[in-house]
């Protein structure tokens, strides 16, 4: 909460300690420093949004059911976790050095859950002949920005009439 609140630099390790309702000496039983609480949110963060496209890829019956369900899940982790999804979608834009790697490497791992989900239905005939690659990146890339965007930028929380309206665009596409 405090660092979504005011940011990483602003942050003191006793406004930490006062928010956990805990001695700031507690803190460093656990933690080196504020960077490390830091990274260590940052990593749980993220490590429970990924979640969501591991529980993906076992449920649903199709492409569209498996999409509709990952917007849904992406939606409700940003309400359920407002702070923590305000840490991780304010620190992906400015994370700290020392985490781009790691980043990195979640990402690519979302990423290729996607791109598997979109290269099995090509292979299955639910849709078209497409790359892989670049369906799977517009996917993310829609519902990142899209749902995020609507969250974070305009306060609004997204519905099921919202993204199934989002998924007949993109089943169809915008030709007349």
């Amino acid at each position: 909460k405090v660092f979504s609140r005011k940011g990483f630099h602003q942050v003191k390790v006793e406004e930490i300690a006062q928010e956990a309702e805990i001695g700031k000496g507690t803190i460093y039983d656990y933690f080196e420093s504020k960077e490390d609480i830091y990274h260590q949110i940052f990593r749980l963060s993220s490590e429970r949004y990924t979640s969501i496209f591991q529980e993906m890829q076992v449920q649903g019956t199709d492409l569209w059911d498996k999409i509709r369900l990952l917007s849904l899940k992406h939606i409700q982790f940003f309400q359920t976790h407002k702070d923590m999804a305000t840490f991780v979608f304010e620190g992906q834009s400015r994370p700290l050095e020392s985490l781009n790697e790691w980043l990195m490497e979640q990402k690519e791992q979302r990423q290729e859950l996607v791109r598997k989900m979109m290269a099995r239905a090509v292979e299955e005939g639910e849709i078209r002949k497409v790359d892989p690659e670049l369906a799977s990146q517009m996917v993310m890339g829609l519902i990142f920005s899209v749902f995020g965007g609507m969250i974070f930028m305009e306060g609004k929380v997204p519905d099921s009439e919202t993204v199934d309206k989002m998924l007949d665009i993109l089943k169809k596409g915008l030709i007349k």
